[in-house]
């Protein structure tokens, strides 16, 4: 099963047995929901929720993909992977982000790339580190 973003959800679809994706923005979810309707996709799901929050998940999952940029990507994301199972994100904060793919390779490790440089907006409800240093 894959959790994705509500977005991206009918161009990874075809990947993955299951889909599951989840979004704060209800108008989203609906207008994915309209998409995978119109397309004849059934093996997916679309869901309001908040990704930022520590919740039960119908985890592992084959892969994550957030659609925005996080200062870190939450351990509680990465602990959602099944063996094997990939993580997308923009990881960083203005001006310097990167692409990331983070792969989960035992119960306790996770293997992560930087692919390419990129900056793009934060997404809601992630914790943002403070700007203001001593």
């Amino acid at each position: 099963m894959s959790r994705i973003d509500a977005g991206k959800l009918p161009c990874i679809h075809t990947k993955t047995r299951k889909s599951c994706a989840s979004t704060v923005a209800n108008c989203l979810a609906t207008l994915a929901r309209n998409n995978l309707a119109q397309t004849g996709i059934v093996n997916a799901d679309v869901r309001t929720g908040d990704g930022s929050q520590e919740t039960p998940s119908e985890g592992p999952f084959d892969a994550i993909v957030l659609s925005g940029s996080v200062a870190e990507v939450p351990q509680h994301l990465l602990n959602q992977l099944k063996l094997g199972g990939q993580l997308i994100a923009i990881v960083g904060q203005e001006p310097v982000m990167q692409a990331t793919l983070t792969q989960r390779v035992s119960e306790q490790q996770w293997r992560s790339r930087a692919l390419w440089d990129i900056c793009v907006p934060a997404l809601v409800g992630f914790p943002q580190p403070s700007r203001f240093k001593f």
